[in-house]
Formats: C-alpha cells, structure tokens, sequence
C-alpha cells in the first residue's frame, strides 16, 4: 500500500494521478490506482478542490528555489481549512499561498494563517509571530430581509424568532426569581435590540446599509453566561455557596482533572499506541497482500456481532429476566402458600420397621395433620452406604467437601413448616451472603452469584474461588428440578486440631495401645447436601452456624413442598462408606462418622487399619482394605499413631532384620 510522506512533495504526483482518473470512479477503483487507504483519498480530494493547477506550479517551483522550501502534505491540509469559510475560495487559496512560500510558514503556522484570512483581514498583514486570532464568520443575515436593491439575498445562517422569544422569556422568568445576572441582561438588551433592527429593515430602503444578526457576536454574549465562572467570581468576591453550586463546581474541577489524567495517559502511551497502530498496519498489509482481508475482515466482523448480541443477551438476562423471575417466584408461592396441599395417607412412624429405613426405599412418615399441612417426614440417622441404592460419584462429591481429620455427627431438627413466601425467598437470597454460606463442589469453593427460584425449579449461578483459574472459570448454572429432590443431608463436622488417641464415642476400654486424654475441636462447622436425581453434582453448602443451617434446610423445604412434588424432601444423616471411616492414599483413618461400626467399635482418626480377618504379615491395599470392610459382622486389626511411630523407629535402628511390624489392636465390627 503506497504511504504518502509528510515531508516530501509525494502528495502532487498522487493529486496529479488523481485528478487523471474519470470523474464517475468509484472509491475502489481509487484506492486500486492511487495505491492508497481512504484517508489518504480524502485528503487529496479536500487538497484538488482547494489548490487548482497554478497553485501546484507555485509548491513546484518553491521546491526548486534556492534554498528549496518543501510544502508538506500536513501544510497543503492545513491550507484546506479555507474551503467553505471564505467566499472566493481561489482568491484567498492563492494568497494564503504565496505568504507561506514567502515565510516558509510551518503547517501550525499555516493554520493561524487561514484563521487570519477567515476573519476577514488580509494575508499580507499576517505576523506569523503573533498569537492566533478567532475567526469572525462572515456577516449572517436573516431569511426574508430583502436588500437594498430589492433582491432576495442568500440567507447564510437562519435564526429562529420564536427561538429567541423563548430565551427572552427564560431569562426575564429567572430575572423575576432573583437569578439574573449582568451577562444576562445585556443579552436580553441585545436579542431585543436585535429584534427591533429586523422589524424595521423593510423601511431601510434607501440606506447603503442595514444591520445584520453577526454570529459571532451572538455566541460572544452567550459564552458571557458561563455559570462556573460566575461562581468563580461569586467566591472571589466573598459571597457564600450553597450545596448545589459547591456541588457544580466540584463536578467542573473533576472534569477538568479527568481531562488532564487522559491527556497525561494519552501521553505517555502514546509511543505503545503508534507501535500497536503500526503492527496492526503490518497485519492489514499482509493480508491483502495475500489476498485473506476480506475474509478476515468478515470473521472479525461476526466476532464482533456475536459478542455484542452475547452481551446484550446477558444484560437482558441479569437486568429484566432475573427481576422478573423473583417477582413470579414470589407471586407463584405465595399463591401455593395460601392453596391447600394434597395430604397422602399417613403412617405412624411406630409401625414402619427399621430394616425398611435405607436410602434406595425412603419412607415418609407423618403425624396426623389437617389438609391444609404437609406431612412431616420422619428423620433418617446416617447408614452404611448401599451401592444399589445411591450414587457412588454424588457421595464422593460430598465427603470430599470435608476438611480431613474430621468427625461427621447427624444434625437432627424438624424444619420451620409455617415460614411465609417472602421470608422464604429472602432466606434463599441469603445463599449469595459469602459470610454465611459457602458452597462446594467437591473439595473446590464456589461463589454464589444468584439464585432464582421457580414453581419447578431452583437456577443457582455461582463461579469458582480459585485465583489461579485463569482459564475455563466463566459462571456455570445449577439448575436443580424440585420434583427430584431425594435427600437433603444435615450434618455436623467436627475438626479435631491434631489426630486424637481415644475414640469419638470416649470408648477407652477398646483402645489398647497408651490411652491419651482426647483433643478439643479446633473448628466446627454444618454441612447441607441437596441429592438431586440424575444431578451430576450435588448441592453442598457449608456453614459456621447452626442457625444458618436451620434457615437453609427450611427454606429448601420450603420450596420443595410448595412445588408441585407436594411434601417435603427427605432428610437424614450423610451415609458413611467402609463401615463409617475414610482412608487417605496412606490408609490412614482421615474421616469417622459417628455411631458408626467404626466408631462403636473404638477406632480413631489417625489409625491405620492393617487388615481384615487375621493380623498379615503385611499392611493390606487400600482396595482391599476398602472391600473387606463391605459385609458385617468382621474382624479388623488396627495400628494406633503412637504404635505406628514406634515400629517405624524400630525398623530404622541398625543391625535389626525383622520387618516392620506396629503393635496391633483387634477390633469386632456388628451390625447396626
């Protein structure tokens, strides 16, 4: 692509070709026989109409001279500044020449130059050493005035009457409330003033000479009526403010601090911007060249269309739809809340066996209650997990949310079943408050975004914590079906500050290996799992407080009963895997439930369960470990801390040959 320089008399050869080529071609054809951008076309079409055939003789000549003076291409645009501002467009071109080829004129100074010409005084009395001058428009008249000669002139700028009625009017109506200022009577003055000269111009026949509506002098009198700069001088004077002008002039010194920060930030980058201006300049280059521009040009483009639609989508998304959805959601349920619910036969709880209360079949035993009450669902107390009857994956997902060396105890409560529908909403908006709730997938902290609830649904929109998720950590949507809540798991977590020695029930006749007073808990904190059907993850919100976790499991049951499912979901304690223990990749006991086999049979965290059936030679798998614990009644060996650290010594100290081998303890696992 041709590039004109700005320093060389380029720009003539580019304006001679230009004006070879027929008058019908299209801009295309233009930048194809140029070698040009746009720009560039422009310019030089702006520079043809004002600098005709002789002007160019003129530079051409003044680049011979003796010494030669090169007019640039910034100076022959600075001298386009004439266009439209003068009436003889060639008279002042040409005058406006020969007094910069004269002086050598800069293309700054050029441009005070042409504001010289426009206001109306000659080009030869410019002094390229005085400061600019304001340009004075040529006098502007008012359509309909006749000459005169009694010709219709050319009206140049139209004023409006009613228009200056209406200031007339707006300044009087402040002048009556005590607001008027000097500025503005004068301009009252002038405009009627004015006014009366127009009345009367029809009589002015035989004058030489008429008064005409100056531009100019118009926008002098109104620029008079500076507010900022009336305050300044209010100040000056010693006059109070009040709050409103305080406030105004505040505002205008913001604005001019801001003006000034850009103009430094424009500074300073400036050379990063050229760089990136000329890099994105190569990149154009090269694909035109090989001839991909246009493709490129349209994938940009649809780039482009798409983020904006995406982003018009998810303004519309989070600014109308989610507003509009908790309004239904409060409307829908307050609705239900005031509609009668279906009541099922009821069992009492007293007739229901235990065997039947395992989490494939989960039993819904309520009190007798009128028709307008849900049934109360009976408390199910954690149980050995069944493979048939839960999803391994979901309950990975929740022990996996708890910290290690943590003992998991049933928190049992009867939930609120008279909470109102807003209460209810704005608990549930309480999810979002991150010094309350904390949700988890996994073992990894999610922040909750929003929530939204629905007659059949749930929609939580959370992001992960993580600060290093530089990539792949856009917002995700939880969209839980209340019609297939299953479970909703209560439970509280106990974290003990280093592995205690004595089993979680206090059983110190079952441990037989140096029984040492138990250790406090360092932290202690609630978890609430929502098992959804078919869900690849279940909802896991931790908490610090009881009264949180209380407040959450109500309102969860609340929705879930005024939904269409009709009674509430089934609470209960987390299963446990492996008899009520989990294993860490060292085999050592990282999670106890309580009430478990485990911990009735007195084992801790911190062990290390050895094998199960007979005491081996050898420390079982954790594969087989973990699949002989999976039928009871059984016989486990287990290692304490302190055993385990003492074989451990053993098998270090020098000379010995026997294998490693810790002090064993047995241990008789029942059932339930």
């Amino acid at each position: 692509m041709g590039v004109l320089k700005k320093e060389s008399l380029s720009w003539v050869d580019k304006l001679e070709k230009l004006r070879a080529q027929p008058s019908d071609a299209s801009r295309a054809e233009l930048k194809e026989a140029l070698n040009s951008v746009n720009s560039h076309i422009t310019d030089l079409q702006n520079i043809g109409e004002c600098l005709d055939p002789k002007a160019i003789e003129k530079v051409r000549q003044a680049s011979q001279g003796n010494p030669p003076y090169i007019l640039s291409l910034n100076s022959a645009k600075a001298l386009t500044g004439l266009k439209g501002r003068v009436t003889n467009l060639s008279n002042a071109v040409h005058a406006a020449l020969d007094v910069t080829l004269t002086l050598r004129l800069a293309p700054k100074k050029i441009k005070n130059l042409v504001k010289w010409i426009i206001s109306g005084k000659p080009a030869s009395e410019f002094d390229p050493n005085l400061k600019a001058v304001k340009p004075v428009p040529l006098p502007l008249t008012l359509s309909g005035i006749s000459s005169p000669t009694g010709t219709q002139q050319t009206p140049v700028f139209n004023f409006d009457l009613n228009k200056i009625g209406q200031m007339v009017d707006k300044a009087k109506v402040e002048r009556v409330q005590g607001h008027e200022t000097v500025a503005q009577e004068r301009l009252i003055a002038f405009i009627l003033k004015t006014a009366e000269s127009l009345g009367s111009e029809s009589s002015k026949k035989s004058s030489g000479s008429h008064e005409v509506l100056s531009e100019t002098v118009l926008l002098d009198w109104i620029a008079d009526i500076d507010v900022v700069k009336q305050l300044k001088a209010k100040r000056k004077k010693g006059k109070s403010l009040t709050a409103g002008e305080w406030g105004l002039l505040i505002v205008h010194k913001a604005g001019e601090l801001l003006g000034h920060g850009v103009k430094l930030i424009l500074k300073l980058f400036k050379p990063l911007l050229r760089l990136l201006h000329w890099i994105w300049k190569m990149i154009i280059d090269a694909l035109k060249q090989l001839g991909l521009y246009p493709y490129a040009k349209a994938i940009f483009t649809l780039v482009i269309m798409i983020a904006v639609i995406w982003f018009g989508w998810e303004a519309f998304r989070y600014g109308v739809m989610r507003p509009v959805e908790m309004v239904w959601s409060k409307i829908h349920f307050r609705h239900a809340e005031d509609s009668p619910t279906p009541v099922p036969t009821s069992v009492p709880q007293s007739q229901i066996p235990i065997s039947s209360m395992d989490l494939g079949q989960p039993k819904r035993v309520s009190r007798p209650v009128v028709s307008t009450q849900a049934p109360v669902i009976a408390y199910q107390p954690a149980i050995s997990f069944a493979l048939t009857a839960y999803d391994p994956k979901l309950l990975e997902q929740e022990i996996a949310a708890i910290p290690a060396n943590s003992v998991i105890k049933d928190y049992v409560f009867q939930p609120d079943e008279g909470m109102p529908v807003d209460l209810a909403v704005s608990r549930l908006q309480d999810l979002t408050d991150e010094d309350k709730y904390t949700m988890m997938i996994g073992s990894g902290k999610q922040k909750i975004m929003s929530v939204t609830p629905s007659n059949t649904n749930v929609s939580i929109t959370y992001k992960s914590t993580d600060p290093f998720g530089l990539f792949g950590n856009s917002p995700a949507t939880m969209n839980i079906f209340l019609e297939d809540v299953l479970y909703i798991h209560t439970d509280e977590i106990d974290v003990e500050d280093k592995t205690p020695t004595i089993n979680a029930n206090g059983n110190e006749a079952l441990a037989q290996s140096n029984p040492a007073p138990q250790l406090a808990v360092s932290a202690q904190m609630y978890q609430c799992s929502l098992v959804v059907k078919g869900a690849k993850n279940p909802l896991t919100i931790q908490c610090a407080s009881k009264d949180d976790l209380e407040n959450l499991v109500s309102t969860l049951e609340y929705f879930i009963r005024h939904s269409r499912l009709g009674h509430d979901a089934q609470p209960g304690g987390m299963p446990f895997p492996a008899q009520g223990i989990k294993l860490n990749n060292d085999r050592v006991v990282t999670l106890l439930w309580a009430n478990s086999p485990m911990d009735k049979a007195g084992v801790n965290l911190g062990d290390h369960p050895w094998s199960v059936g007979t005491a081996a030679p050898y420390q079982q798998s954790k594969k087989d470990l973990e699949a002989g614990l999976q039928t009871l009644p059984l016989t486990l060996f287990v290692a304490s801390p302190s055993d385990w650290e003492k074989a451990k010594m053993s098998a270090r100290q020098p000379g010995l040959t026997y294998s490693f081998q810790p002090k064993l303890r047995k241990m008789l696992l029942n059932a339930l």
